[in-house]
Parts: C-alpha cells; structure tokens; sequence
C-alpha cells in the first residue's frame, strides 16, 4: 500500500470514530500551514470548526495525523497533508473554507521568515488555484533562486531551506522550471542532491552554470565509450575522458544520446553506476554536470565510424534556400560545429566529387527539406543512401512533405517558429560540439536575418549586436535622443524632494543603456533589472567598456539641467553605481526605490490588457510614495524599423497607458514621440509623473 493510500485510510477511519470528523476537519483547517503552534490551532478551531471543542485540539495534537510535535507545536505527516490539501481544492470542506483558513494563516504567520511564508502561500496557489496560480509560483520560486545566486549569506539559508522544504512543496510547483532551478542550486550548495537532479530524472535543465556558487568542490571520474553503452573508471584509466563533477551526495551525471530519431537524457550516479547500458545504434553521445559543463564523447576503437571523430556538420540546400542554410550555419558555428554546404564549393573543381567528400565526412547532415527541394531533381545516391541516411536529419522550413528515404528519418520542424524557438530546436537537434581540439567557434561573420516568422522579441539579438563600431543598429535615433531628454529634464525638476545617496531602480535598459544615466545624480546604487542572461552580460560589457553611443546620450542628459554637471565622469559613476539584478517586472522588492524608469517592458511582456496593467503596477510598487518616475512603451506594438507593419508586441496606446497609471500614481504627463520626423521608426508613448496616491 502507498504512502498516500494509507493516508487516505487512516482520514477515512478517523472520520468514523465519536468526535473524530472534527479532528479531520481541524485538520483541514490547518493543512496549508507549514507549522502548526497551539495559537493557530485555537484560533482554527474557534472560527473554521464550530461546535468542537477543546478536547478536538488535543487529539489531533497527540493523535496519528501529526508527524511531530513538541511545545512549540506541531507538524502534520506529509502524506496526510497531501490528502487534506487535496480534498481542500475538491471542495470537500464546503464553499469559503479555503479562504477563510488561508486568510488566518495570513493572519498569525505574518511574522514568520519569508521563506516559509512563501512556502506557505505556495500552498494556498496549489489548493486555490487561482487564475494565473502557476506564474505566480514560478515567480516567488524565481525570487527564491535569485537571491540564492546573488547574495552569497542568504544564499546558503535559501539552499538549506529548499533542501527541507522540497519533499513539502506541492506537486504542480515541483514541475516549475524555477523549482528546477532551485533543486540545483540547492544541491551545489549543500552538497545534498534534491528534486530534479537526483539520479532516475528525465534530464537536468539546460545552462545551470549560472546556478553554482563559487569555489565549488569537485571530484574527477573518468569516462569511456564502447559500442554497447558508457562505463565510469578512473580518471587515470587509459583513454579516459576525465569530467569534473560537483562533489555532491550523490555524485549525479546526466547521460543523454541519440536514438530511434530521438534525443534521451537520463541523470545517473557516477558513484555507483560502473555501466550504463545504452540502446544499440546510439550516437552523439553527451554528459552535463549538475553545475552545467558539458562534454561530448565518442566510443572507443571504432574506426568504420569514421565521422564519429568529426565535429563538422553538411548542409544540404537549394539555391532558394540559401537564407535558411546561411542562417543555420551561423548558428552552428557559434555553437562551435564546422560546417560547410554546397555553397562553399570552389568555381572550377570537381563539385560532385568534393560533395560526396564533404557529406562523407560530415557528423551530421541536414537537408533543408521545402518546396523548392521538392521540386529539384537532388537526392541521395543509391551507393551512398546506407551510409548518410544515419547520419542525416531533414530540417522542413515550410509544410512540404517528406520523400522517399527522406521519410525513414525523423524531421526537424523549424516551419512557423520565431527565431528563438528555431534556434532551441536546431541545437536541440544536433546536440552539443564534441570535444576536440579543432572544435573552436569559427571566425565569427556578420549575423544573418532569420528567414522565418518575427517572434514578440528576439532576446538574444542584443547580446550579438556590435557594440563598439559605430553600427545603425545601436546608433542613437532622434527618437531616442527625445526620449532621453523628456527623462532628464524630468527627474532634474522632480529629483530633489529626495536627498543623493538614494537608489534607483532600471528595468530592462535594452540596447541602449541611456536610462539609467538620467537617475546618477540622484542615487548611489542603480539596480539594473533584466530576465536574460543574455541581456544581463551585455550589461556588464557596456558598463565596463561604455559604447561610444553613451556619450552622445550623456551630452543630451547633461545639457538638460545643470545638475548633472555634478556627475564629472559619467563612465565612473555608472560603474561605481550599476548592480545588475537577475529578474522582471513581477519579481521587483516592494516600496524599495526613491526614482526609476521602465522602458518598454510591459508591452513586450503582456498578451492581454490584464497583464499590461499588473506590469506596470509591480513596478510603480517598487517606488517609495512620491518617487518620480519615467516609462517608454511603443505604441500600437510596432517595433523600430517596422512602420506599417503589424504588431509584434502587444498594442497599446495613449488611453491604455493613463488607465493603468490611476489609482497608483499623480502628476502623470504623457507623451508621444515619433511618426512625423522618422519615417523608419515607431511612436513611443512616454509616460513619466510621481508613484503612489497624492
């Protein structure tokens, strides 16, 4: 019998027994409480359970529900929370129960840490499920992960406390990419494996090197490859590949591979596991450690597997496909594959010769797969269709059908996606490099446009800009040297009611960084907001290198006001002040900041009105009463370059932007820049006045 089954029997039987449906239901009155003190069940009792009486708060203290108990209070058995939690979102208790116990919780814990707090109102999301119950734990988790990376002392306590309260958080919060997160944080820091990456899951989440801690303790194992799976032996053992592991309890390895057209990923204990068997016909067979290095192995003495010891990658393609095959390639080389395709053949050579050689010695073959393939007359000689065909993965751009052999191998399916997505799916795909010492990136060339769909926003396009070369894409526009002005002359009028030595708050700065230079003389710390990791280095490139663009927005901001002829060297200063912050809008401290600018995040952000208000809302709630703010929105959705078009952000314009603005703030002004003098750019809403009721 499970754990849960005889929960569920123990509740039912207790239930029969004189008096004993008020324990259960106590019971239920307290369930979502992570601790239970002797006030909290009193109070319980009077107001959720009428008619017990005394002795009800004694039994169900002394009695079989209860996991521990001293006198402080009590802690209920797990499995009968789960139980109790799930005939709560049932209903069983009747209409208004939930809230009402919630609300008393609320109520009695409102000094408790913050981390059972959160903990605590978790629950509530999980029982409740409220509208939006699912982004609101991923964002307290969220929260969670980020101050265990970025404050190295509450680090430690946030660590200890997801290690204690995983096995208590509920099921639908356990799946979060947050949690997931928060499982390998945790686990780096304590050195005990919790959640997602105990050995038996599915695969670790992708990129967690910015989730370890520094001077993390290591152990080497060495591994080694053989055609009928992986075997751990020493490091010392001959030909071994020697990986680094995190020296946790257990030592954990995730082992992921191709097979049957698919990619697996299975997470392991290198401590105990001596073999891992793998599936006949496996290939590109890759390791992750739980702090995110990665390794790409090949077997052992397997000399007809010629391409195995290769890192290049073919690309097969028509002549009206060239976009499509310029892009992949690029993105592969930055992945740091070798790639060539038939557009790098030499005028004058033997082009079916070379061909044949580039794809004999390819890792993998993509064929760009569209209409215009089907309709050429290319395909996969007879003589070599045994040899590529394990090799080669159609890559379809448009809904074409797969033919002929074509249709013995399992697609790539980039037809539709935005370009974030596309790029996910090929490396997904394709796995990482393998490790060699020819598998450096290539000579980095000019970032080709993506051939498919626009997404709301390629987050990852700022990190790949050039930032030093006087480039249009990241010279200042009339647009925003206006923008910049309205900011300064903003704050320089509205600044003063608070004394320098203040901080204020940027969120989202984007490409251009000239928001947080109109708050310097009036804060010693500016807290840069960003979700991207992405975005977040390009931040710390800016601030410490100061792109030549900067001076041109400093020279607009200084000739605003001749308080920020005070700042005498503006690069200092930024680096001196500049915190860059890992989060968005939602995950915001609340009533921190004496002056901050948002620009264009809550539209970005936002699918529908409702999401468009609360973003600006958390980030007006950031501010302390009367702190002068300033916000940029692009009107009607549309972004730079793109006039006429339609809308890749959610569209809002003047009306939306002062609904959202009452009730939570005063002495707005609003205004729109652009539309007459660039016909190239967008109108930008700038909407700037003081936080809070007046």
């Amino acid at each position: 019998m499970s754990d849960t089954a005889r929960a569920e029997r123990l509740i039912a039987e207790m239930a029969t027994q004189p008096h004993g449906d008020q324990q259960v239901r106590l019971a239920r009155a307290v369930c979502m409480a992570i601790f239970v003190e002797p006030g909290l069940l009193r109070r319980a009792r009077l107001d959720l359970v009428p008619g017990a009486d005394l002795g009800t708060e004694s039994d169900l203290y002394f009695g079989p529900l209860v996991q521990t108990r001293n006198v402080t209070g009590v802690v209920l058995d797990p499995e009968v929370l789960v139980v109790l939690r799930r005939q709560l979102a049932q209903g069983v208790a009747g209409p208004g129960f939930v809230r009402r116990s919630r609300e008393l919780i609320t109520r009695l814990h409102h000094r408790y840490p913050s981390a059972l707090r959160t903990e605590e109102e978790i629950v509530w999301l999980s029982v409740a499920d409220p509208p939006g119950a699912t982004e609101r734990m991923e964002s307290l988790l969220h929260r969670a992960v980020r101050t265990m990376v970025m404050d190295p002392h509450q680090g430690r306590e946030v660590a200890r406390w997801a290690a204690q309260a995983w096995g208590r958080l509920p099921e639908s919060s356990r799946r979060t990419e947050a949690a997931r997160h928060l499982a390998v944080g945790s686990s780096l820091r304590t050195g005990s494996v919790i959640g997602a990456a105990l050995p038996g899951a599915a695969g670790l989440p992708d990129g967690t090197r910015w989730l370890a801690p520094q001077n993390l303790p290591t152990v080497e194992v060495g591994i080694t490859a053989h055609g009928d799976g992986l075997k751990i032996v020493a490091p010392s053992a001959r030909g071994a590949l020697v990986v680094r592991l995190p020296r946790t309890v257990p030592l954990v390895l995730e082992v992921s591979w191709q097979a049957a057209g698919e990619r697996r990923r299975e997470v392991v204990n290198a401590g105990t596991v001596s073999v891992l068997p793998l599936p006949r016909g496996w290939r590109d067979l890759a390791l992750q450690t739980l702090d995110g290095r990665r390794y790409a192995i090949r077997p052992q003495g397997a000399p007809v597997d010629k391409w195995a010891r290769s890192n290049s990658i073919f690309i097969s393609h028509t002549g009206a496909d060239k976009p499509w095959a310029d892009w992949i390639q690029w993105q592969l080389q930055r992945e740091g594959w070798k790639t060539s395709s038939g557009s790098d053949l030499t005028p004058g050579e033997n082009w079916q010769r070379r061909l044949r050689e580039l794809q004999q010695d390819a890792h993998v073959i993509l064929t760009v797969v569209s209409a215009a393939f089907a309709a050429s007359t290319s395909g996969i000689p007879e003589e070599d269709r045994e040899s590529l065909l394990g090799r080669l993965i159609p890559v379809r751009i448009d809904e074409t059908p797969l033919l002929g052999p074509l249709t013995a191998r399992q697609a790539l399916n980039l037809s539709g996606l935005d370009e974030q997505a596309a790029r996910h799916a090929l490396l997904n795909a394709v796995g990482p490099a393998p490790v060699t010492k020819a598998s450096r990136p290539a000579a980095r060339k000019a970032r080709p446009p993506f051939p498919g769909p626009r997404g709301p926003v390629d987050l990852d396009a700022d990190a790949e800009r050039p930032l030093l070369t006087g480039d249009p894409s990241t010279s200042p526009t009339w647009i925003d040297l206006e923008i910049v002005r309205l900011i300064a002359d903003h704050f320089a009028q509205n600044c003063r009611v608070y004394p320098s030595g203040g901080r204020a708050v940027d969120l989202s700065s984007g490409p251009n960084l000239y928001s947080p230079l109109t708050m310097l003389p009036f804060a010693e710390e500016v807290d840069l907001w960003e979700r991207t990791a992405p975005r977040r280095r390009w931040l710390e490139y800016s601030i410490q290198h100061s792109p030549r663009e900067l001076q041109d927005y400093w020279q607009v901001i200084r000739g605003a006001h001749p308080v920020y002829a005070a700042v005498l060297d503006f690069r200092s200063a930024l680096r001196k002040g500049a915190r860059i912050m890992m989060g968005d809008a939602l995950t915001l401290p609340r009533g921190l900041y004496n002056v901050g600018t948002m620009m264009f995040v809550a539209e970005t952000t936002a699918d529908t009105s409702r999401e468009f208000r609360r973003a600006v809302a958390a980030f007006l709630g950031s501010l302390r009463r009367l702190a002068p703010f300033a916000m940029a929105f692009l009107k009607d959705g549309l972004l730079y370059g793109d006039p006429g078009g339609r809308p890749q952000v959610f569209p809002i314009d003047e009306r939306d932007v002062r609904r959202s603005l009452q009730g939570i703030a005063h002495d707005v002004r609003i205004y729109t820049v652009g539309g007459a003098q660039d016909a190239t750019g967008p109108q930008v809403v700038v909407a700037m006045g003081r936080a809070g009721k007046k």
